[in-house]
């Protein structure tokens, strides 16, 4: 009983609450439930775009190696969701669309796509166009991009707090591994990385309460923290709250 009450005592301290600023509560758990792409779960189709610059079209070759190590991540994802027995039906789709300007961080092309392409001004309703032509209930999109730089994920909790522009950009060559699409799809639903480039702390507590992890780039596999945050469980396990106690006030 001690124990349970002590438990309940900690999720209080770290959980948010009616009236309570987003900034008051733990980092790791801001992402959960928010944006515009908000639980990995149901019929999910993951559109992957393959986006052709002026100095960077793609070649048959390029796409049959995404085409082939998209669907091994797949893979990945399934199991992952077979671990914590979600509810999670996900598919792959393929799209292709030129742009006029090379990748750029001020996103024209994005906009471009959005408004030219799409006729839309956001991309949220791009989804909700999706999810009702394709019925199913998400469609997250992957833009994919045959030049290189830092593959990353635009999303509301990280970029823009309260912006719903929430996609994923990936930057690919042919040696790509396996998984390399698990790791921003699932940022994209709320999973937070669990390496930290400028405070080891994180990661040593990620490495010491759920060993390797997707989000940690360290391993192939999903841990409790990032599965609650997308939507896979509904409370948190012993060893995540242990990780949240251990990581306060780290970022």
């Amino acid at each position: 009983m001690k124990r349970t009450v002590a438990v309940l005592l900690i999720l209080c301290l770290l959980l948010p609450a009616a009236g309570v600023n987003a900034e008051d509560v733990h980092f790791a758990l801001r992402s959960r439930d928010v944006g515009a792409c908000k639980k990995l779960l149901g019929d999910v189709m993951i559109l992957v775009v393959f986006v052709n610059t002026p100095q960077h079209p793609w070649t048959d070759a390029q796409r049959d190696a995404v085409y082939r190590v998209s669907y091994s991540s797949l893979d990945y994802i399934k199991k992952d969701a077979k671990k914590y027995r979600a509810d999670l039906r996900p598919t792959l789709g393929f799209l292709e669309f030129t742009v006029s300007t090379e990748y750029n961080k001020d996103l024209s092309w994005y906009w471009e796509i959005i408004h030219n392409v799409y006729g839309e001004n956001s991309i949220v309703q791009v989804y909700d166009r999706y999810r009702k032509d394709l019925n199913v209930d998400e469609a997250p999109i992957i833009f994919m991009f045959n030049s290189w730089d830092l593959s990353h994920t635009y999303t509301s909790y990280v970029d823009y707090p309260g912006w719903d522009e929430e996609f994923c950009v990936i930057f690919c060559d042919t040696k790509m591994h396996n998984n390399y699409l698990t790791h921003e799809l699932y940022h994209q639903f709320g999973a937070i990385d669990l390496y930290d480039y400028n405070n080891e702390g994180v990661a040593r507590q990620a490495q010491k309460y759920f060993g390797k992890t997707t989000m940690g780039c360290t391993g192939n596999a999903m841990d409790d923290l990032n599965a609650y945050l997308m939507g896979w469980t509904d409370t948190l396990s012993a060893n995540a709250i242990k990780f949240l106690k251990a990581t306060e006030g780290l970022r």
